[in-house]
């Protein structure tokens, strides 16, 4: 039994599983146990092909129809166009028509309308006097029955217009005979009173939020004399229930509310923006009350608070403007210089009068506390022969205290914290113009207070305790500590200079005569230290020299010839025993006290004065053989002891030294070739030969 493909096949919901099956069952009895593979297979063969001839036939026919449809939609395209075109053109004549009836009506009708308007027009005018008369004859009759409505109070904004027509009317008749003068005062006693009422009227729809009932009556009032009077009034009132002005706080709270009363002015008044105005007006006039209220006779209270509400200010102006409360910025700064404007005036001399008695203040009770009774230092001429006289325990008090007078670095720190406060008010509260002068000022009181009267005064006090260069007994290094506490007071001003003072002088002519000035007292500041320095540098020397003098015996460079000597090996001298410390001490105090370049000079000078004076003093014996051993030891020892420093002039001073000391041990034949070597080589030879004859041989 054969099996063809057909379309109704496929019709419905197509089960490819089912079609399979019916592919494979047709024709063969249920019975049969056996399948024929090949007649299935001949069945599937001939089933693609009907299949493949059924899509071609498909495929011819949708060609076919999609070609109809194509047709149809061109058609029906077409047609709606042409339809389209026509009905624009039915909806054009029809508009066309409509306007030509329309014109023709209009030109009947405006000339019309024109007509009965100047009809009307007089007949209004002549009605409108008529009533003006009449009221104007009831209050020359005092005909208070007619005159109830100026009285009735219901009836208010009925009165309001004709009120203010007979105003104007007997403002005209007023005449030098007095004629209408009792007229015009009833006149005048009405208006008043009805003005009044108004505003009074006005404030209580405020009070109320009746929004509406205030337009019509600032519709009314716009024409009275006293509408100026409730704009006041509204303002005054709408800010006395938002804002108290007696609390710094009330400047975060200003813009909210002007936004919430702008709201209200936009609904209720017709020039919104001219009653604006009059509120910033009034906010800043209260604001000004209260900086007239501040009390100068605290100075320091006064100047913060002062700074403090200028800066709010200026933050609210710019609220003001973001918020677009006012975009009138000459306007905002007017209103913000009309508040300050006397405090301005005088604020550099408060400033300069607040900051003299913080920096006096700060000095006295520092030096108060330190005990220490500040007088104007002189130098003298007898000023060494009195410090010969001085004991070492006076002379331990002096120095303690000239050390103290820089140590307390809180003393520097407070004037310095006052300077920038007042650096910071006067960037504030200057006006351009003055800003580098007043700038100026501060910096000079500044350099006057910290520089002149703390740093150079402590420096010259510390001068003037300073040992002399032949002490008796150890001199104290306390001048390196002033040196330290300078540097570190002084960077802390200069840091002052650049971030507080710099910029609000740069460019200008004052900034040329600051920085001459401040080199030049800079330049004496340095003098004074270097001298002090000096003669510190001095005092240690002479030190050591003393030691020497008190300790170094001639023996000891001869222990042959000392009986009592038990040296059986060549060792250091009591006298280098005791100058070692205290050098070591001296450059301990140099590396803590000293940084950078400072250091550097100091060790290097400390070590070349060292060298002159144990060279000079080596220079006074005579060595023998173990003698020359000894001084060996006590050179190696000053080496070493300076090597510290880590200076390559000072290393090769002291092994020069060494290198002569050597030519105390040196036999005779062979000094020629030490001489020679390369460290004697460049030394003259005079110098060699000097050291040559302290041989005792």
């Amino acid at each position: 039994m054969s099996f063809h493909a057909g379309v109704n096949d496929f019709e419905g919901d197509f089960d490819p599983r089912e079609y399979i099956n019916r592919l494979t069952t047709i024709g063969i009895p249920d019975n049969q146990d056996e399948i024929d593979t090949n007649r299935i297979y001949d069945r599937f063969l001939h089933s693609i092909e009907d299949l493949t001839l059924l899509q071609d036939k498909t495929e011819k026919r949708l060609e076919k129809l999609e070609e109809v449809n194509r047709k149809e939609s061109s058609d029906i395209v077409r047609r709606i166009s042409n339809l389209l075109t026509r009905s624009n053109d039915v909806v054009q004549l029809q508009y066309e028509d409509l306007n030509t009836k329309f014109k023709h009506v209009s030109n009947r009708i405006v000339p019309l309308g024109t007509q009965l308007e100047a009809i009307n027009k007089p007949r209004s005018k002549a009605a409108e006097a008529y009533k003006i008369i009449k009221y104007f004859d009831a209050f020359v009759k005092n005909d208070t029955a007619e005159l109830d409505l100026f009285t009735n109070a219901t009836r208010i904004q009925e009165a309001a217009p004709i009120i203010q027509q007979l105003k104007s009317l007997s403002a005209d008749l007023s005449d030098k005979t007095d004629r209408f003068r009792p007229v015009n005062e009833r006149i005048d006693t009405a208006y008043q009173r009805i003005e009044t009422d108004l505003i009074r009227e006005f404030l209580e729809a405020n009070s109320t939020e009746n929004r509406l009932k205030m337009r019509e009556i600032v519709i009314v009032l716009q024409a009275f004399k006293g509408y100026n009077q409730c704009v006041v009034e509204f303002i005054n009132d709408s800010l006395r229930s938002r804002l108290s002005f007696d609390d710094e706080d009330d400047f975060d709270f200003i813009v909210p509310h002007c936004l919430e009363l702008r709201t209200i002015i936009h609904e209720v008044f017709s020039a919104p923006d001219t009653v604006l105005e009059n509120l910033l007006v009034h906010v800043f006039d209260k604001l000004r009350l209260i900086v007239e209220r501040l009390d100068r006779s605290n100075l320091t209270n006064y100047l913060m608070k002062l700074s403090d509400f200028y800066c709010k200010t200026t933050a609210l102006c710019n609220e003001l403007i973001i918020n677009q409360l006012s975009t009138d910025i000459e306007f905002l700064s007017r209103l913000q210089l009309n508040i300050y404007q006397t405090s301005i005036s005088l604020y550099p001399g408060d400033e300069r009068d607040h900051l003299e008695r913080r920096c006096s203040s700060i000095l006295g009770g520092f030096y108060a506390q330190l005990g220490h009774n500040k007088k104007q230092i002189h130098y003298s001429a007898l000023r060494d022969a009195i410090r010969t006289t001085l004991t070492a325990q006076s002379d331990v008090t002096m120095t303690s205290q000239s050390t103290q007078l820089l140590s307390e670095r809180v003393v520097a720190a407070e004037i310095l914290k006052e300077c920038r406060i007042a650096f910071k008010r006067c960037d504030i509260l200057s006006p351009p113009a003055e800003l580098a002068r007043n700038a100026t000022e501060i910096h000079s009181i500044l350099t006057r207070y910290l520089v002149l009267e703390h740093i150079e005064y402590a420096i010259d006090y510390a001068i003037q305790c300073l040992p002399s260069s032949d002490p008796k007994y150890t001199p104290s290094l306390h001048f390196l500590d002033i040196l330290e506490h300078t540097n570190s007071i002084y960077h802390a001003i200069e840091k002052v200079h650049i971030d507080c003072f710099l910029p609000m002088v740069a460019g200008s002519p004052l900034y040329a005569e600051v920085v001459f000035e401040r080199d030049k007292l800079l330049s004496e500041l340095e003098g004074k230290l270097v001298s002090g320095l000096d003669r510190s540098l001095n005092a240690v020397v002479g030190w050591v020299r003393h030691l020497f003098q008190t300790e170094q015996r001639k023996n000891d460079f001869r222990p042959e010839d000392d009986v009592n000597s038990e040296m059986l090996v060549p060792d250091r001298t009591v006298a280098c025993r005791k100058v070692i410390p205290f050098i070591n001490s001296v450059i301990d105090k140099c590396e803590s006290k000293l940084d950078g370049k400072n250091r550097l000079f100091v060790e290097e000078e400390l070590g070349i004065r060292l060298h002159a004076l144990i060279y000079d003093h080596f220079l006074q014996f005579q060595y023998t053989s173990l003698g020359g051993m000894v001084v060996i030891c006590d050179i190696n020892s000053y080496s070493k002891c300076l090597n510290r420093m880590k200076n390559p002039l000072i290393s090769t001073l002291f092994d020069k030294l060494a290198a002569l000391s050597k030519l105390l041990i040196t036999p005779n034949q062979n000094v020629k070739e030490v001489m020679a070597s390369e460290l004697l080589a460049d030394i003259d030879k005079s110098v060699k030969m000097a050291f040559i004859k302290l041989k005792r041989e």
